[in-house]
């Protein structure tokens, strides 16, 4: 079954490369959505749609991020499906 959610990761991770990790992963598990950065650079917010247990799997991954980050705190909530074609970052 498909969903959609919405993810916000916090921690360290303006120039560490989350995103473009983030946009592998979800290319890996055939997930489509966004990448951005919240209202600081200490914010990550994704949109991700597709497979429940791809998602669960994003989600996980997400929790640890790309190796020079340090994760401190993440959430999802569910949200309605904008039926994103691919994943993409999103640039400031």
């Amino acid at each position: 079954m498909n969903t959609a959610i919405q993810i916000y990761v916090s921690g360290t991770l303006w120039k560490r490369g989350f995103r473009f990790y983030s946009m592998q992963k979800a290319v890996e598990y055939g997930i489509c959505g966004t990448v951005n950065y919240g209202e600081s650079h200490h914010e990550i917010i994704i949109h991700a749609e597709g497979d429940e247990k791809a998602i669960e799997k994003f989600v996980q991954w997400c929790s640890v991020g790309s190796p020079s980050c340090r994760i401190k705190k993440i959430e999802t909530k569910p949200v309605g499906f904008l039926n994103y074609k691919t994943f993409d970052i999103i640039e400031n």
